[in-house]
């Protein structure tokens, strides 16, 4: 941004006249100016014949440290003779493990045996003795050292005493008898003259350091032992206003526990500040180094539970000074309720730069393993399940909903053996990569594309119905779950290979024209019925659905939806019934608040239903925020998938009818053996189908038999249960299938 110093001139002294008119300039020539971080605002200085960046900021700062050297100089003098107490101090509690002392104390007084024995246990492994005699040379021998330099006479003195006690401590476990304990007593006083006889001499062959050494060494130990005697409140520079660095420094596991004491935390009252002090427990090693930030685990007072802490984030963050996307409480499920881990990161978690996605590797997946899906705040991948379960995810648009459906595609795509249904309700194209390998893929919900919709969604019900029969047809030995497991799928894939349904912007379904209109009214109720049948049933089937809205409420998706998904994902939304909806009553009030999520924090979102944890933070993948990386992923997919003749549906060329088509014998045949019946009537039979398939509740007894007969299966009078009727005989709806074997063999043999 350019100033134009002339329309600021201090010279100017009509500007300064008393009582002057003010002159407003026109709006066009005012100049707007952005507020600007003190890190983005760079100073560039143009030399003559080159130009040279300079960071303004690096700048500011080293002219703030010049200025203010002499007092700085002045405040480490003053903080040394503190320094050097403090370390003296440290050292005495290293030497003696004087933290763990008192944590062993703590446990003692409250009765907590087996955390003492624990902590006990622990300071027995440490090398206490070791540490002592590190100290002890290390300061025997800068003592030698000192007065070999300055007090030669002492140092023969100290040499002296040195010999003796040496000798008489060698002699000592040997010498029994009194004669020898006098012969070893005139050695020891013998080498011992000899040593401060000649003490002085063995001074001089210390090298002496050079006068500059010394003030060297005074400087050294000034710095070292001012900076270890300031407070952590106490600057030895003050830096102006914003140039403060970019990442926020280590926190003292002291600074922490202050933090917790003014948030506001339910159980730890502002009042009861000491009380609460005394009853926190940092877990050793306290504050730890992090790639990303730092961690640090503690146990909160008696009572006081994790989810109090994560309610008052918001609290902590400001109580830290830190950015709210990087101060981040959590629990451990291993341990108690008042277990507290507490991350805080280097940066935002949404500029944060994630790891390589796994399922970018390339590699064939199970729907059947843990997926991964999303990264932690700690920028580690965590999984999701789909086995088993079904998935909501919600979030108001832009939120990164759509990248994250994407994302899961791209993972289900790898698995080759599931079948992909995409309803596309927004017609945008986010899921346009994996198309070419869907079995079935619907765009929007136009009039002419309802049939299509709703005739695809029946025919996963009938799937379901089929899959549950076969199911229930296999022995229990195979069938030890009552569900489609890895192995049957392997073993089955024609009956019970898995489908993943993922359906985007399913508001465009549910909420269907016009709500005056009784046609669209049923449509819409047929879309509800047919959504919430399969959440309910189909999950142990082998079919896993993957709802997507911006509007997740209750008439989107109601709780007989909602409570059949296991896995919820709550992106940024705008309401706290949305946020609710997804995440469960009361989930806003316990921490996990998706209204906080900003429109820059695109991706994240609070996660139920997780491998790691039942409730979490992640964030999406943001690699599949690119168009062009996705399709190349869905690529290898495909190029997979076709390799192995496993395309189905539109991706296999059916493009007029990706579902399959109904064989009414085949499905007779069933019926007939899932019954264990030799004859049946018309009419019983039509029920069955019914039953089987929604696309033959219209067909009566007499229309079945139609069909029957043209197929070539006779319908003659049988008998069952003593009433005689129109049906068919089990003997010739098999004669009449093996006839049709026959034919095609024959067709495939020409």
């Amino acid at each position: 941004m350019t100033v134009d110093l002339a329309k600021h001139n201090p010279d100017d002294a009509s500007d300064d006249e008393t009582g002057a008119e003010l002159q407003l300039r026109p709006p066009g020539d005012v100049e707007l100016y952005d507020a600007l971080t003190a890190r983005e605002q760079l100073a560039r200085v143009v030399i003559m014949g080159w130009a040279r960046v300079v960071d303004g900021n690096t700048v500011t700062r080293a002219r703030a440290v010049a200025k203010q050297s002499p007092w700085a100089i002045g405040r480490l003098v003053k903080w040394a003779p503190n320094g050097a107490r403090r370390a003296v101090t440290l050292t005495r509690e290293w030497v003696t493990d004087a933290e763990t002392l008192r944590l062993l104390a703590k446990h003692e007084a409250a009765g907590e045996g087996e955390s003492y024995a624990r902590v006990n246990d622990a300071r027995l492994k440490k090398n206490l003795t070791g540490r002592a005699w590190l100290v002890g040379v290390a300061g025997a021998l800068v003592a030698v050292a000192l007065l070999a330099w300055w007090a030669p006479s002492m140092f023969a003195g100290f040499l002296g005493l040195a010999v003796i006690a040496a000798v008489g401590a060698f002699a000592r476990p040997v010498c029994r008898e009194p004669k020898e304990l006098a012969v070893s007593t005139v050695v020891a006083l013998g080498l011992g003259w000899v040593a401060w006889h000649f003490g002085p001499d063995l001074a001089a062959l210390v090298p002496r350091p050079p006068v500059w050494a010394w003030w060297a060494a005074a400087g050294v130990a000034v710095v070292v032992f001012g900076v270890l005697g300031r407070r952590e409140d106490q600057h030895l520079v003050e830096m102006p206003i914003g140039t403060s660095p970019s990442e926020p420094g280590k926190p003292s596991a002291e600074m922490i526990v202050t933090a917790l004491c003014r948030s506001s935390i339910v159980g730890m009252p502002v009042a009861k500040t000491d009380q609460a002090r005394e009853e926190i427990s940092i877990i050793a090693p306290g504050v730890a180094t992090h790639p990303h930030g730092y961690v640090v685990e503690l146990e909160l007072p008696g009572g006081v539970t994790v989810d109090a802490v994560v309610d008052r984030r918001e609290n902590l963050a400001a109580a830290l000074r830190r950015n709210l996307s990087t101060v981040w409480p959590s629990g451990n499920p291993d341990r108690h309720p008042g277990y507290l881990r507490l991350f805080l990161g280097h940066k935002p978690l949404n500029t944060v730069r994630q790891p390589p996605w796994p399922v970018a590797e390339g590699r064939p997946i199970s729907i059947f393993d843990p997926i991964p899906f999303f990264t932690d705040e700690e920028n580690r991948w965590v999984d999701i399940s789909l086995d088993d379960t079904h998935v909501a995810m919600g979030g108001a648009s832009g939120s990164g909903k759509s990248v994250g459906l994407r994302a899961l595609g791209v993972a289900v795509a790898f698995d080759l053996q599931t079948r992909i249904i995409v309803l596309d309700g927004k017609l945008s194209g986010d899921l346009s990569c994996i198309r070419k390998l869907c079995h079935a893929y619907f765009e929007g919900a136009e009039d002419e594309d309802v049939q299509d919709l709703l005739k695809c969604l029946r025919w996963l019900v009938a799937e379901r119905t089929r899959r549950a029969r076969f199911l229930a047809s296999l022995p229990r030995e195979e069938n030890r779950k009552s569900r489609v497991t890895r192995d049957l799928a392997a073993k089955y894939p024609e009956q019970l290979s898995s489908i993943a349904v993922l359906i985007d912007e399913c508001q465009v379904y549910t909420e269907y024209g016009d709500t005056r209109n009784k046609a669209e009214k049923k449509v819409r109720d047929e879309f509800l019925s047919l959504f919430t049948t399969l959440a309910r049933l189909s999950r142990s089937v082998g079919i896993h659905l993957v709802f997507v809205s911006q509007k997740p409420d209750a008439v989107v998706l109601p709780s007989a939806i909602m409570g059949n998904c296991g896995v919820r994902v709550a992106y940024r939304v705008l309401e706290q019934p949305h946020n609710d909806q997804i995440l469960g009553t009361s989930a806003r009030k316990n921490g996990m608040d998706a209204t906080k999520f900003t429109r820059k924090e695109a991706g994240l979102a609070w996660i139920r239903g997780g491998e790691t944890a039942d409730t979490m933070l992640g964030r999406t993948c943001s690699m599949m925020v690119d168009l062009d990386a996705a399709d190349e992923l869905a690529d290898q997919a495909y190029e997979m998938r076709r390799a192995r003749g496993l395309l189905t549906g539109q991706a296999a060329g059916e493009e007029d009818d990706p579902t399959p088509q109904l064989d009414l014998l085949a499905d007779v045949d069933a019926e007939l053996r899932s019954h264990a019946r030799t004859n049946v009537h018309n009419v019983e039979l039509a029920g069955w189908l019914a039953q089987r398939r929604p696309d033959y509740e219209s067909l009566d007894g007499d229309e079945l038999g139609v069909r029957l007969r043209n197929l070539g299966v006779p319908t003659p009078q049988v008998k069952v249960g003593g009433r005689t009727t129109t049906g068919i005989r089990v003997a010739d709806l098999r004669k009449r299938l093996a006839e049709i074997a026959t034919n095609l063999s024959n067709l495939d043999e020409e």
